[in-house]
C-alpha cells in the first residue's frame, strides 16, 4: 500500500466490513452508516473527533 508492503494484522484492525442488508442501514446515509461502523469497531481510546476524521465528518 502506497509503495510499501501491507502488514495484514494492522490492516485487519484498521478495516471493517459494513453490512448493507441490515434493516437499520437502509434508513442511513453512507456517512451515517460509516459512523455507526466506526463507533462499533473502534475502542473508547479514540476520541469522537478522531473517529469523525476517519469517516470524513467535518
Amino acid at each position: 500500500m502506497n509503495g510499501r508492503e501491507r502488514n495484514l494484522s494492522i490492516f485487519r484492525k484498521l478495516s471493517a466490513y459494513i453490512m448493507q442488508d441490515n434493516q437499520l442501514h437502509g434508513n442511513l446515509t453512507v456517512q451515517e452508516a460509516m459512523t455507526v461502523a466506526t463507533n462499533l469497531k473502534l475502542s473508547k481510546k479514540f476520541t469522537k473527533a478522531e473517529k469523525n476524521s476517519m469517516v470524513g465528518v467535518k
